[in-house]
């Protein structure tokens, strides 16, 4: 019989339209708060319910740029004890990263 790892959840970060903190952005989402609102990022589109990370698209690298540290702070990690090979990172967007 193969053998499951365990996984374990050492730290968290959030950066979203709701706030660009976890305790914040926790605490909008208790409250029953939605990061939605009517956007129209590009003149070429029609307005849509986005949740904007600010006033306009952001890109993935810049993302993680905003989330690494406060998830490394959280989980107590320095960043050179950060390149282990068996981590991962769970990223949630509308984009479908």
């Amino acid at each position: 019989m193969e053998q499951e790892d365990d996984i374990w959840v050492t730290g968290m970060s959030l950066c979203s339209a709701l706030s660009p903190t976890l305790s914040e952005g926790w605490l909008a989402l208790l409250q029953g708060q939605s990061g939605l609102s009517i956007q129209q990022p590009f003149a070429e589109l029609s307005p849509w319910p986005l949740g904007l990370v600010g006033h306009s698209p952001i890109g993935l690298q810049s993302l993680l740029d905003r989330v690494l540290p406060d998830l490394l702070t959280d989980a107590q990690l320095e960043p050179h004890q950060f390149t282990h090979r068996k981590w991962g990172v769970a990223i949630g967007s509308s984009r479908g990263y």
